[in-house]
């Protein structure tokens, strides 16, 4: 496991400090818990238990919740084990994620349980990345004033490649010239234009 600055949001860092503690305090009473989710809601911090019988069956039910809520974030946690430098461990597993994030961040918090006592590692670390676990093509949640600023400065760009070209046009007219539209990016056919990453 290593070392990784989360770039997440100060609410779904707090979702996930919440998940570990809870995951804590349910292993030190109960001996175990049901895998559940912190997602951020307007209303705050909700907590949802996810059964199933596989972590296929688990994750169906987190998209489910996700597609429903459509939260600005989630922690989704679970009684797992990471593979490290000292062979298997017991760990409490986090998955995070943002909404409109391009993947999750797994972190585990290693775990040693003695009779019946259990001993957690002072911190969690980084374990990895996957697929978030949102609907396909979901958006960040961008704050209204940001989201405005964005559309003011797009329509300030669209406005200043608008004009020169009104120009050039108007100088063809003049000299009794057509001036032919270059064509846009839509009227490519398919298979044919600039390819950008997914």
């Amino acid at each position: 496991m290593e070392e990784k600055t989360l770039e997440i949001t100060d609410n779904v860092r707090r979702a996930m400090d919440y998940a570990f503690d809870e995951a804590q305090r349910l292993l030190s009473t109960n001996g175990g818990f049901m895998p559940f989710t912190v997602t951020v809601v307007d209303e705050g911090l909700e907590l949802n238990e996810h059964s199933g019988e596989t972590p296929d069956d688990i994750r169906e039910s987190v998209k489910m919740l996700l597609a429903q809520d459509m939260p600005e974030g989630y922690a989704l946690c679970y009684d797992g084990y990471v593979e490290t430098d000292e062979g298997t461990r017991d760990a409490i597993v986090v998955e995070v994620a943002c909404r409109g994030a391009a993947r999750a961040d797994i972190l585990a918090m290693l775990y040693i349980q003695d009779a019946d006592a259990y001993t957690f590692e002072p911190s969690y670390a980084y374990a990895g990345a996957q697929a978030q676990l949102y609907p396909a093509g979901t958006k960040p949640i961008v704050s209204g004033l940001a989201a405005l600023e964005t559309e003011e400065s797009a329509q300030d760009e669209d406005a200043e490649e608008a004009a020169p070209a009104a120009t050039d046009a108007d100088e063809a007219d003049a000299a009794g010239q057509s001036c032919p539209s270059a064509p846009s990016a839509d009227d490519q056919p398919d298979g044919e234009g600039t390819v950008s990453p997914a």
